[in-house]
């Protein structure tokens, strides 16, 4: 019996660089579909829409541990009203607030906004579905 000794003098590496680039272009365009919003906010449902400009718009966000947001920045209740005050009357404003949060919570951020008289800003809900 006669044994054939063969050797590789290298390895192909193209199907492996073919098998990469397929899961790059997968996490590339799934990557686009991940929501822009970073905290994870349940907010209340809502029948009325209305679709605000997002020129200088402000996010305000008060998440599940009643934890206040600015621009996604967590801060505290005074610091949030140094901010603000430093707007303009005018500046659009969009709070979130999850839907579990204590209603205390809620009041004070609009308590800010009504003493430093902000006129423009956006209380964001979920669209309920009107099929129930």
């Amino acid at each position: 019996m006669l044994y054939q000794s063969i050797r590789f003098e290298s390895i192909n590496v193209i199907p492996f660089i073919d098998i990469m680039l397929v899961l790059l272009a997968i996490v590339l365009t799934t990557a686009t579909f991940i929501v822009s919003n970073k905290l994870s906010i349940d907010v209340p449902k809502s029948t009325s829409e209305e679709t605000v400009s997002h020129d200088k718009l402000i996010e305000i966000a008060i998440d599940k541990q009643s934890f206040i947001y600015y621009n996604e920045t967590k801060i505290e209740a005074k610091v949030l009203k140094q901010k603000l005050s430093q707007l303009s009357k005018t500046t659009p404003i969009n709070l979130r607030v999850d839907g579990s949060v204590d209603f205390s919570n809620f009041v004070e951020v609009l308590d800010i906004f009504k003493q430093l008289e902000l006129q423009k800003f956006s209380i964001i809900t979920q669209q309920k579905n009107s099929s129930k």
